[in-house]
């Protein structure tokens, strides 16, 4: 019962959100404004970050970076910008603690995506090992 309660409510909210023309009020709206949404959690970020089945963009990235490791073409412009959108957003409201380590995975795959485009194979991991093992290290006990 406690699961089907925020299902509820987010109904009622969706229900309450639609009006028939002749409900419309002639009150002015609030507009919204460019104030974010403050931090989550560690956990909810660990989540966005890794999925349910790490499966999300953090985990995606590794993938991308032991095969650009590789053979940086083994790797498509598509999948590389998917999981740095991917990253941006889970750190758009990330718990602070965790935001520069996002950050330099999204700076890595965004160096792979310029390399790509230029011919350069000069692309240093390190940064992105350390990140990522910080995430991991962080992460590992909600995964």
């Amino acid at each position: 019962m406690k699961r089907l309660l925020p299902i509820a409510i987010f109904v009622l909210v969706l229900a309450g959100c639609s009006s028939s023309p002749a409900e419309t009020s002639t009150t002015p709206t609030a507009t919204p404004t460019a104030e974010a949404l403050p931090a989550v959690s560690i956990k909810t970020t660990c989540g966005l970050l890794f999925g349910s089945n790490v499966d999300g963009p953090a985990a995606d990235g590794v993938d991308i970076v032991n095969r650009a490791a590789a053979d940086l073409m083994t790797v498509s412009d598509s999948e590389i910008s998917t999981v740095i959108a991917g990253l941006r957003t889970a750190s758009k409201n990330a718990d602070v603690d965790l935001v520069p380590y996002i950050n330099a995975q999204t700076d890595l795959l965004q160096q792979l995506l310029d390399a790509k485009a230029t011919g350069s194979a000069s692309v240093d991991f390190s940064d992105y090992k350390a990140a990522s093992l910080e995430l991991l290290n962080q992460c590992e006990r909600f995964l």
